[in-house]
């Protein structure tokens, strides 16, 4: 075969690898991930959907600079990981910093996030999961309250497994 062929042989070979990638790295999570919950802040989700979908704001999403760990403080955008601590049933964030950490224990669990801006002395971060689609037959009953947000965190991947009040 000539090299222009064996050149797109290889090209689609390393483009199913990288998708198989993708898909892969959802189903080990899934596996092997940690089961964490996440409080939002008080909110009425029946003015907050848009078809099938919710937009989620976290406690964990404003927090103050006190638990920051880091010689200077991120910009915008910056990839930063917030290491949680569990409280009760929940988790609750009790450090944030740009290198990466690894928890020590199986109350502690890491999220990655982007950093977003800061207000009255907090930062506030996005974790990837501010959107969550809803299947047709599940139920989110009106009203303003905190609700519940199962996360399955890996080191590679983080998502939402299912909301309840």
């Amino acid at each position: 075969m000539r090299k222009k062929t064996w050149f797109i042989i290889v090209l689609v070979i390393c483009q199913l690898l990288v998708l198989a990638g993708m898909a892969g790295i959802r189903y080990y999570t899934k596996a092997n991930g940690k089961d964490i919950v996440l409080l939002t802040e008080p909110a009425n989700f029946s003015e907050m959907r848009y078809e099938n979908t919710i937009y989620l704001s976290y406690t964990a999403s404003s927090i103050s600079w006190e638990k920051w760990s880091g010689k200077q403080r991120p910009e915008q955008g910056d990839k930063v990981y917030v290491l949680f601590q569990k409280s009760g049933n929940v988790y609750e964030p009790v450090r944030v910093t740009k290198e990466k950490i690894e928890s020590s224990n199986d109350t502690e669990a890491i999220l990655a996030g982007k950093y977003q801006y800061e207000s009255d002395g907090t930062m506030h971060i996005s974790y990837g999961l501010e959107r969550y689609r809803f299947k047709q037959n599940e139920s989110l009953k009106p009203g303003e309250r905190q609700w519940k947000v199962h996360v399955k965190v890996s080191d590679y991947h983080q998502f939402i497994t299912k909301i309840e009040p």
